[in-house]
């Protein structure tokens, strides 16, 4: 029978695991450290299986890396590998990331290089990714001449010029210098002062790592759309608070939390009025740059004369589309117009870029028309500072007379808001009918809502909501709560990193026990911080455990762990001098007092 199953489980998946497509990335995290720091590079080798809807095991990869090679100073040490599958429908994604550890000595530009590896017995392509090296750490305070400030926020505009209801892209830059110790990053958004503006919803903040002022930087970019409300010299400034911990002069984190406010150091933008010279007769207040797309459709392309028909076209690009009216239609004796129907299709979450479709109602008044009235549609264009106009061409048709004796069918228009008619409506009924049958003897009068089975029932989606209610939420906070995040993925690793300790203590393998108790102590520190928890040195966890005031036994017993390993290896330390299961008991005491720092 187990045979059998067998058989049939590798004959349905056959199909479904030879449609397989190999995906190579890598990249150097941080991309930017300092000479003598310690970081991380990352290869992932990414397989597609399309079908993968069933049930089934993947093995993992068997990866080749002997053709790579890194440049001359850059020292690298293999760190280990993680393995994630993702299923959506019918598709799944095995993942594998081998993580190396890499430092350089020295200030440059460290690149490895393209090359060629082989997965499974098949070639792939590894792409090059540059490290840059910048000089070994120098002092950083508030007051330092040879660079900037610790925290910096920007305003970034696209240009120096906006007009009154236009709508402008800008970006809120937020610049923390590396060791400062900001914990409120990504909690709160900046928040606009004055109220010469209005100020659409910030995207959430990108982070990268850049070099500025001969210093290395966290970047934080939020995004928004701001519109003037009038005309004149405003101010545009944009006010963050943070908590944050300031290094000394010495380059040491000390003192406890401080509140900062931040602010753009944007002076008064001007504001101009849309110029009156050249502003056509049609001008409904578009402001951005727009296009047809596509040319107008008719539907249908022969009617008689009285009978409805669709006029529809699109407009696209990029301004304050929430702003101006309908494009006009020429006028024309031969044709009654309809105020339009608008949808707009947004493609980003501002909409400040997107397509409004439009749907025009159009009845012909008499046969001698042949083609739809052209459409007209200017904007003012602020890259150019002039007004443009598009226009439509006509939709050739063909209208055919009423039937002898039958007069035109053209329903009657009524006046809306902003110009345009409309058809006007039917009255409908306003009462209904009296109800003429009878409710049969013996039923129950009791009403529904206090039946037990009913209120019973309703529990049931209750409990539904609820529990969708607090998934979202705990979904939410660990997209946008990055401190919450590391927490989580730090508490879920223990368990797993303690169990693979104390497997290794129970077989007296000294060597594979203090490799997991330095991974044990490096998830529980590097969780207080935005950094690889394994690129963590162990002076580097030292300090961070001495700005959180840990004692020195602990600090000391710690260190320990963290260089047994290396004394093992290298001497000084005997295996006969180690008590496993003693040490296994301190460590598991020790992971628990590291996991309650915040």
């Amino acid at each position: 029978m187990r045979t059998l199953t067998a058989l049939f489980l590798g004959i349905l998946f056959a199909g479904t695991l030879a449609a397989q497509e190999i995906r190579v990335t890598s990249s150097f995290e941080p991309s930017i450290l300092r000479a003598g720091e310690m970081g991380v590079y990352r290869v992932t080798v990414s397989k597609e299986i399309k079908g993968g809807g069933g049930f089934f095991v993947v093995r993992g990869f068997a990866v080749d890396f002997s053709a790579l090679k890194p440049p001359q100073g850059l020292q690298i040490a293999t760190l280990g590998k993680s393995t994630s599958t993702n299923t959506i429908n019918t598709q799944t994604v095995v993942s594998e990331s081998y993580q190396f550890r890499v430092r350089a000595n020295a200030e440059g530009e460290y690149t490895i290089s393209e090359c060629k590896i082989i997965v499974d017995g098949a070639s792939a392509t590894i792409p090059a990714a540059t490290l840059k090296v910048l000089p070994s750490a120098r002092v950083a305070s508030a007051g330092n001449d040879e660079g900037g400030p610790p925290l910096q926020m920007e305003l970034v505009l696209p240009r120096d010029k906006i007009y009154v209801g236009e709508s402008l892209p800008v970006q809120i830059r937020l610049y923390v210098q590396r060791g400062v110790q900001a914990n409120s990053i990504g909690q709160f958004i900046p928040t606009k002062i004055g109220d010469a503006f209005a100020v659409s919803d910030f995207s959430q903040p990108v982070r990268r790592e850049i070099e500025r002022n001969n210093d290395i930087y966290l970047e934080v970019i939020w995004q928004t759309v701001v519109s003037p409300y009038k005309a004149g010299d405003n101010p545009l400034v944009f006010q963050l608070d943070v908590e944050a911990i300031l290094p000394d002069f010495s380059g040491q984190r000390r003192g406890s939390l401080q509140k900062l406010s931040l602010y753009t150091n944007q002076d008064d933008l001007t504001v101009l009025d849309l110029p009156e010279k050249g502003r056509p007769e049609n001008f409904s207040g578009a402001v951005g740059i727009f296009r047809a797309s596509g040319k107008p459709k008719i539907d249908p392309t022969q009617a008689q004369v009285g009978e409805p028909m669709t006029l529809s076209f699109s407009l696209e690009g990029s301004g304050n589309f929430d702003r101006f009216e309908a494009p006009t239609l020429a006028d024309d004796n031969g044709w009654r117009v309809y105020t339009p129907e608008e949808d707009f299709a947004p493609t980003d979450r501002y909409r400040y870029q997107g397509r409004m479709d439009y749907k025009y109602v159009l009845i012909p008044r008499d046969e001698s028309v042949t083609e739809t009235p052209a459409v007209s549609f200017s904007f003012f264009n602020p890259d150019t500072e002039k007004y443009e106009e598009l226009t439509l061409p006509p939709v050739p048709v063909k209208i055919t007379p009423p039937p002898p004796g039958q007069r035109p069918n053209i329903p009657p228009t009524v006046a809306r808001n902003g110009g345009g008619t409309a058809p006007a409506q039917a009255r409908q009924p306003e009462l209904l009918p009296i109800k003429t049958t009878v409710v049969a003897w013996g039923q129950s009068m009791r009403p529904l809502l206090l039946s037990p089975w009913f209120l019973g029932v309703q529990v049931v989606p209750l409990a539904v909501l609820i529990g969708l209610f607090l998934t979202r939420r705990r979904h939410n906070r660990l997209l946008n709560d990055p401190r919450y995040a590391r927490e989580v993925r730090a508490r879920k690793a223990l368990k797993p990193r303690l169990a693979a300790a104390r497997k290794a203590a129970s077989a007296g393998d000294h060597a594979a026990f203090y490799s997991e108790a330095q991974r044990v102590i490096q998830g529980a520190v590097g969780r207080l911080v935005d950094q690889t928890s394994e690129a963590l040195s162990a002076d580097e966890i030292d300090r961070l455990l001495a700005t959180r005031g840990v004692d020195t036994a602990t600090r000391e017993q710690t260190q320990a762990f963290l260089h047994a390993g290396d004394a093992l290896k290298f001497g000084g330390l005997q295996r006969a001098d180690l008590d496993l299961r003693a040490e296994m008991a301190r460590l598991e005491t020790l992971g628990t007092q590291l996991m309650k720092l915040s």
